[in-house]
């Protein structure tokens, strides 16, 4: 929350919800990854600047998913194309066995744009 000189809150994100079959939708990924992104992250940038934050999420399922480009192994075919998540390209990690790929973008779309199975990213 950002405060002004005499106290008073001026700015504050929280968001309250009344889920039912005529009212709100149930808090899902994409309404936190909103609220996060345009709402907490600039406001704790302008009440601390130059500061880093943690933000932390409990166990709940909302807050346990995913993106829907997220990456998810379970939810590729085996080969290309076919009905499947289209998934975001992804960074390989500095932990990568293969030193002259760490940091390198992954496409997780083959050259004629369909999306690439488990295979052929394991052998990448």
């Amino acid at each position: 929350m950002v405060i002004n000189a005499e106290g008073i809150v001026i700015k504050e994100v929280h968001k309250v919800i009344f889920p039912g079959s005529n009212g709100d939708p149930y808090w899902d990924c994409v309404q936190l990854i909103k609220q996060v992104c345009t709402k907490a992250i600039p406001i704790f940038k302008e009440a601390h600047p130059g500061c880093q934050a943690l933000f932390i999420f409990d166990q709940s399922s909302t807050h346990a998913a995913l993106p829907p480009d997220a990456l998810k192994a379970f939810e590729m075919n085996k080969s290309n194309g076919g009905k499947q998540r289209r998934q975001k390209d992804t960074i390989i990690p500095d932990n990568n066995p293969y030193p002259q790929f760490c940091g390198k973008v992954q496409k997780m779309t083959t050259e004629n744009g369909e999306q690439k199975g488990l295979q052929q990213t394991l052998e990448e």
